[in-house]
């Protein structure tokens, strides 16, 4: 037993990278089934990871490598081959299936629902949670991927001032952030992390980036280079990859915000607060400098565009899932000018 997890052929999908969102166009997943001990099925995916891993010796693969040699993609063409042979069809004579499909005695295929229910938006034609043909939920989680946190909902009012405190104690750390430029889990050289708290007016982020240097808008190399430290997040409510806000704040307490809901453009959300401390000193290589940190109050008033009042809200029900990212960056701005000399740094 075996559930789609994603049908292009009935809703393409181009907004990933590499203009492509899923390892094939009719994609099923190998995270939820149901099998009988050394099924052919089973049999045939061992052997065919077991192919992948001699061509990935000596090398780390890329996502997409991964995806489409030993994840859904290698699951799928084992899955496609054995419905086409027994039944004669073709591959999109399976897409957009209404009920569930059994071929012969030992196979039988979910519809998209019944393995992707209450995707937001519905996803490829996936209906609620509380639909009859709803089996599971894909969440797409796992200790591997990218952490599930728990955002406490607070009824008193965290410090606003960047330092954390009060409240702020009451909010569980994020575990590490990790080192995003490789595929490896790699502990960085310096702690980032974050603490979440909301009520029903406000969203609160706070977080710690600890350096021995702080700097923003620094000129160097003979002033043709300005480096910011600096952090990012998204939200995005929906989980769609589209419809998301966009926050960046360096050790200045400088801002940059927009939206996208097709289109990425500067906005800025009134009522929002943001304040940063820091422990050290700001552009000075003299000293070593502990950490800087931040907080911020987004009002839900500023997000509620982004919600689709179905299966999102502002503020979220509880056990309500949305994707936020965050990612410590460096930002180096090029620019020319006429005078000459050489920094201090």
């Amino acid at each position: 037993m075996f559930g789609v997890e994603a049908d292009t052929i009935l809703e393409p999908c181009t907004s990933g990278k590499y203009g492509k969102c899923f390892a094939r166009p009719l994609q099923f997943t190998q995270w939820t089934l149901v099998s009988t001990s050394k099924h052919q099925l089973i049999t045939e995916i061992v052997e065919e990871v077991s192919k992948a891993l001699l061509v990935y010796d000596g090398h780390f693969p890329t996502v997409w490598e991964i995806l489409d040699l030993t994840g859904p993609g290698i699951w799928s063409d084992v899955i496609i081959k054995n419905l086409i042979s027994r039944t004669g069809k073709k591959l999109e004579d399976f897409s957009g299936i209404k009920d569930d499909i059994t071929v012969g005695e030992d196979l039988r295929m979910l519809t998209i629902t019944g393995f992707s229910s209450g995707r937001s938006p519905p996803l490829m034609g996936a209906h609620p949670r509380d639909h009859p043909l709803a089996y599971v939920a894909h969440k797409f989680m796992g200790s591997w991927k990218n952490e599930q946190y728990k955002c406490k909902k607070t009824s008193v009012i965290p410090p606003l001032d960047g330092r954390l405190e009060g409240a702020w104690d009451t909010a569980p750390w994020s575990t590490d952030f990790s080192d995003k430029t490789t595929h490896e889990v790699l502990k960085p050289r310096f702690k980032t992390n974050f603490k979440m708290l909301y009520d029903n007016n406000h969203l609160y982020i706070a977080a710690k980036i600890e350096d021995p240097h702080i700097w923003a808008n620094l000129e160097v190399d003979n002033y043709e280079r300005k480096l910011s430290q600096y952090v990012e997040l998204y939200i995005n409510p929906r989980r769609n990859g589209k419809n998301f806000y966009k926050f960046e704040i360096n050790p200045v307490n400088e801002i940059k915000e927009s939206k996208q809901g097709g289109t990425e453009s500067p906005i800025k959300i009134s009522g929002l607060q943001h304040k940063v401390h820091i422990n050290g000193t700001l552009n000075s290589p003299q000293d070593i400098d502990k950490y800087w940190s931040f907080t911020i109050a987004i009002p839900w008033d500023g997000l509620s565009d982004l919600v689709d009042n179905k299966v999102t809200h502002t503020p979220p029900n509880v056990n309500e899932l949305w994707m936020i990212d965050f990612s410590r960056e460096l930002d180096m701005e090029w620019f020319k000018t006429s005078t000459l000399g050489i920094s201090g740094i």
